[in-house]
């Protein structure tokens, strides 16, 4: 995949993050793929997938995603991303704060025949609970 065509696909993407569009979300996996995910530990499979974006759409019910910068490899491509949202829902046991947070991170994604096969997501978790309310900081 070219950087201009990983560009063409992710502002899709971006647009279907803006909408909320879990069912085109997941269509972008492969029957058999896998996201390994600080919020989620690891997917496997197209229904879970689908299940995960319905998931993050209930838990932050604001949730924005844009991309900041793509790097295209091959069959590999690094979306780099800043993301705001707000936590509308229960969450690890913990009902809704109604707090926001704002994190940036990089989402790597790994392709086979035209489909994510395997995405891994790395942003800052413990700054975004921290922010969310959800963990607090040992200060001295």
């Amino acid at each position: 995949m070219t950087r201009d065509e990983a560009a063409a696909l992710f502002a899709e993407r971006d647009a279907m993050w803006r909408r909320g569009d879990t069912k085109m979300l997941a269509a972008l996996h492969a029957d058999d793929g896998i996201i390994i995910s600080p919020l989620f530990g690891v997917i496997k499979g197209l229904p879970a997938i689908e299940k995960s974006y319905s998931e993050i759409f209930k838990i932050f019910n604001d949730l924005t995603l844009t991309t900041e910068d793509i790097v295209a490899d091959g069959d590999r491509v690094a979306q780099f991303f800043q993301s705001n949202a707000t936590h509308t829902s229960e969450v690890f046991g913990i009902p809704a704060t109604g707090r926001k947070f704002e994190i940036h991170g990089v989402l790597v994604f790994y392709f086979q025949d035209g489909k994510i096969i395997k995405e891994r997501r790395l942003y800052d978790f413990t700054g975004m609970l921290m922010q969310l309310g959800l963990l607090k900081a040992k200060h001295k």
